[in-house]
């Protein structure tokens, strides 16, 4: 009764706003549909006439009906009756027969109850349609979408996924599997991950507010990079290749080549972290920011940063801390800052090319006096549920990264485009609770990834809420 009510008022609105209503009986049901009028076009002479977007004919219809237990919304009757046609699955042809949904599905299934949501998305499919509807003739839409196999964007068949809550382990479950054809080719060989054993290290301190860890085939990277520069250039093959040779060349720059100076003494493995260290006054502090690059050969890195330390005219300030050397990259913005307190810091240690801003979280990690992140309950807990080998883990704490925000909203603090008037938010967040109140709801959560032989599963989840004693 009360959809009937929703749909007699949105019907009603409708109407009022230009659109023709009809009736169709089909399949046991009846299709309420409406024809909407098209938007007026700009007229092409008048200098202030707003251009725009060429709506298509499918988006000017709208339709829905009700059958058994179901409320089904779509583009119009034509769509609608399809539907209905296929209602009782004895149809030759269903979305359910579609063997890439049902790759999805599998891979997407999740432990536990029922998903809430369950979807399923053909990207480029879509846009095709999309700029094919809205405007056959534009030589610029059809000129970027013949780009597509170049750069292998054409394997992407979909993306699906499922939600679920209350699992008997986690408060909440994602799964997103996307689907990609083989061989790939173009832009996707630089998107290579491949899966392997990885934690954080001992230097990760349990105060980090989240962490993540990624592992890139480097080289293949660059091969996929060099292969599409190589194929939008004249000269064809050995392109890319020539500007990097070219790049080290230049006599007023480090004389650094991107390729043999850094890619090659890098492992592929990259790390971050951040946290938000509280200051005396319990308040929080700016979040502070480290990246971490896996390194293979130290020396290498280690002759590539003094390159750039003695590039004249370089911003690099070598200075010693407990045994490593740290190179200072002031912050151009706050000049006279102190030194690695605003601005960046870089150095080499425990097998990384790390990268802090400030350089109090890099100094922090040299100490190495804190609790490692690894041994922390809230961690091991997530852990669990990480594979033995993946491309990506991840791990945040929500309430950590949330309360700054939450207080700074709370405080009035909330920042407004520079137009809006003085009631453009009429609400009082100052009467929100302390946050400790919703702090229970915001339980850590982990994320990882694996690949798949049609291309990658990515899986998030969140602890449930601890119950009280």
């Amino acid at each position: 009764a009360t959809i009937d009510k929703l749909l007699v008022k949105a019907s009603e609105g409708l109407v009022q706003g230009g659109a023709k209503k009809t009736l169709v009986e089909a399949g046991g049901a009846s299709i309420t549909s409406f024809q909407l009028p098209a938007p007026p076009k700009p007229n092409p002479t008048d200098p202030n006439a707003e251009s725009g977007l060429t709506v298509p004919k499918s988006l000017l219809n709208v339709g829905w009906f009700i059958k058994d237990t179901t409320l089904v919304m779509g583009n119009g009757a034509g769509t609608l009756r399809s539907v209905l046609a296929r209602w009782d699955g004895e149809h030759t042809a269903t979305f359910a027969g579609n063997p890439i949904y049902r790759y999805i599905a599998k891979h997407g299934a999740s432990d536990g109850p029922q998903p809430v949501l369950e979807w399923y998305f053909d990207p480029i499919t879509t846009v095709q349609s999309v700029i094919l509807a809205s405007d056959p003739n534009n030589f610029q839409a059809q000129l970027a979408l013949g780009f597509l196999p170049t750069l292998g964007l054409d394997k992407v068949k979909a993306i699906g996924g499922t939600v679920n809550i209350a699992t008997p382990k986690f408060d909440e479950v994602t799964r997103t599997v996307i689907y990609v054809d083989t061989p790939r080719t173009g832009a996707l060989n630089i998107l290579k991950f491949p899966a392997v054993a990885q934690q954080p290290p001992k230097w990760v301190p349990a105060s980090s507010t989240s962490y993540w860890s990624l592992n890139w085939d480097l080289q293949a990277a660059w091969r996929g990079v060099a292969n599409i520069v190589d194929s939008f250039n004249a000269q064809g093959p050995g392109t890319f290749d020539q500007l990097a040779d070219e790049a080290a060349r230049q006599p007023n720059g480090p004389m650094i080549h991107p390729k043999k100076d850094l890619i090659d003494h890098l492992s592929g493995r990259i790390q971050l972290i951040t946290d938000s260290p509280e200051t005396a006054e319990g308040q929080p502090s700016a979040s502070r920011m480290l990246l971490a690059l896996g390194i293979k050969n130290a020396s290498g890195i280690t002759a590539t940063i003094g390159k750039l330390a003695n590039t004249p005219g370089s911003p690099l300030v070598a200075r010693q801390f407990r045994g490593v050397t740290i190179y200072d990259l002031p912050n151009p913005l706050q000049a006279g800052a102190g030194v690695g307190t605003d601005g960046m810091a870089l150095a080499v240690h425990q097998g990384q090319l790390m990268l802090a801003m400030p350089g109090t979280l890099l100094e922090q990690i040299i100490r190495g006096d804190v609790k490692p992140l690894s041994e922390s309950a809230e961690y091991k807990q997530l852990a669990t549920a990480f594979p033995t080998r993946t491309s990506v883990i991840s791990f945040g704490k929500s309430d950590s990264q949330m309360k700054s925000v939450y207080d700074l909203i709370k405080g009035g603090g909330l920042p407004l485009p520079p137009n809006a008037g003085a009631n453009a938010l009429p609400l009082d967040f100052t009467k929100l609770p302390p946050f400790e109140t919703i702090k229970k709801y915001l339980q850590p959560s982990g994320t990882y990834i694996i690949p798949d032989e049609n291309g990658v599963v990515i899986v998030g989840f969140s602890l449930r809420p601890k119950s009280k004693p």
